[in-house]
């Protein structure tokens, strides 16, 4: 009995883990939009994918959303807003017709989002991010930041990371990197921003203990990303 339950100890969180692609990946089809956000961090693919969808005119307003501040830096690319904004102007998309939200992080990012959409009157988005990213984006804008409650459709598309097959992820570092990080991100946003936040204490915790989490988080990433080059 001893070994059948160290046995079940090992294999059900392994099924889990195998599992966990089908668990965060949950990218929906392109459809007609209001809007099309193209969020921060990732690499050039991001960037590619939303021109692509904004070039077959899935953004009924004829508007994209590029978020991040002033750079976002990757092992792959390192881009500051202005070289995402002449990205895009670069392969035809007017000036006019470009947003620029300042946002440092997922949870503002959709926030922002949100914000934009309802000034202008606009009931439905396209985000587009990595594949294992859609999880928390799809999280935070539903239990967080409540755009259902504000009649708000949510959609996000993948972007077109070779890297990425959600079935089979464990057969590449990088999907693994990845998944493992947003498996850890998933419940840290969800203690800081729906429940620190709702009780009031996240600023108090962030000014108290916020450099000490970020150097915790910091060294988790960087020991995964280590093990897995």
């Amino acid at each position: 009995m001893r070994y059948k339950g160290l046995i079940l100890a090992i294999v059900i969180p392994l099924l889990l883990f195998l599992n966990a692609g089908n668990f965060l990946d949950v990218t929906d089809e392109p459809l007609k939009v209001d809007i099309i956000v193209s969020l921060g961090g990732g690499t050039q693919k991001r960037l590619e994918k939303s021109l692509e969808l904004f070039k077959y005119g899935y953004s009924k307003t004829d508007k994209l959303i590029y978020t991040g501040t002033s750079a976002y830096r990757t092992k792959i690319i390192d881009y500051t807003v202005h070289q995402k904004r002449y990205f895009f102007e670069k392969r035809g998309i007017m000036n006019e017709n470009l947003v620029h939200i300042k946002a440092g992080n997922t949870y503002r990012e959709v926030k922002y989002v949100k914000e934009y959409m309802l000034q202008n009157h606009l009931k439905s988005v396209l985000f587009v991010t990595d594949p294992p990213h859609s999880r928390r984006v799809k999280f935070l804008a539903h239990s967080i930041s409540n755009y259902n409650k504000d009649n708000l459709r949510v959609f996000v598309v993948g972007s077109d990371v070779e890297w990425w097959r959600k079935g089979s992820f464990f057969l590449h570092k990088n999907a693994i990197v990845f998944t493992i990080s947003e498996l850890m991100k998933l419940p840290y946003n969800y203690i800081a921003f729906g429940i620190l936040k709702e009780y009031g204490v996240y600023e108090f915790v962030k000014k108290n203990f916020g450099v000490t989490i970020h150097k915790v988080k910091d060294l988790i990433n960087e020991s995964i990303s280590r093990e897995w080059e």
